[in-house]
């Protein structure tokens, strides 16, 4: 009886290890919690669980992707860099729930999304070089500076009301303009 019990307390944690157990005195005392069986007799683990949505200033997830906000500007390029060493990209914005979703999180603040149009003026596409399948672009936008100077990263304009509006902006300071330095929000 105390083996018995050993093993029903014991081989769940060697389980959740990502150990593999057969023969039958395995599979027995595991029972239906132990995972399943992969047909050869071996007990197969249950799948990892996946990434939390954590970091950042804020975050949310829209229950496939986490989007994190990051309140301290950078620039593009520096945003980018923050991003990926989060294993995170910037946000990809492709349905009007998720540009609602992300407005929640940059109150406040105008913040780089990750689409650009530094290939081709006027034509933006996300970092994955896909093209734009939802848009919010404020009327008048985009505007590339009104031809004055290079506005080719994307932001979402969170200090505006309403916040959930988009705007081309400089993706790098610009001299007597400024710009180019913003909140950025990566997803993962």
């Amino acid at each position: 009886m105390t083996s018995r019990l050993y093993l029903t307390l014991a081989l769940p944690l060697v389980a959740a290890c990502g150990a593999k157990l057969d023969g039958p005195p395995y599979k027995a005392a595991l029972g239906d919690a132990g995972g399943s069986d992969d047909g050869a007799g071996a007990i197969v683990d249950a799948p990892v669980d996946a990434r939390p949505c954590v970091g950042g200033d804020a975050h949310v997830s829209d229950g496939t992707s986490c989007f994190v906000f990051v309140k301290t500007s950078a620039h593009h390029e520096d945003a980018v860099a923050s991003c990926t060493a989060m294993n995170a990209h910037l946000a990809k914005v492709e349905t009007a729930a998720q540009n609602t979703m992300i407005a929640t999180l940059v109150t406040g603040a105008d913040s780089f999304l990750g689409a650009s149009d530094v290939v081709t003026e006027g034509t933006f596409v996300w970092e994955d070089g896909t093209p734009l399948s939802f848009s919010k672009f404020r009327t008048g936008e985009p505007s590339n500076g009104q031809g004055q100077y290079q506005e080719d990263c994307l932001v979402i304009e969170g200090s505006k009301t309403p916040n959930d509006t988009w705007d081309d902006r400089p993706c790098d300071p610009v001299p007597n303009v400024g710009g180019g330095n913003y909140a950025f929000v990566c997803q993962y």
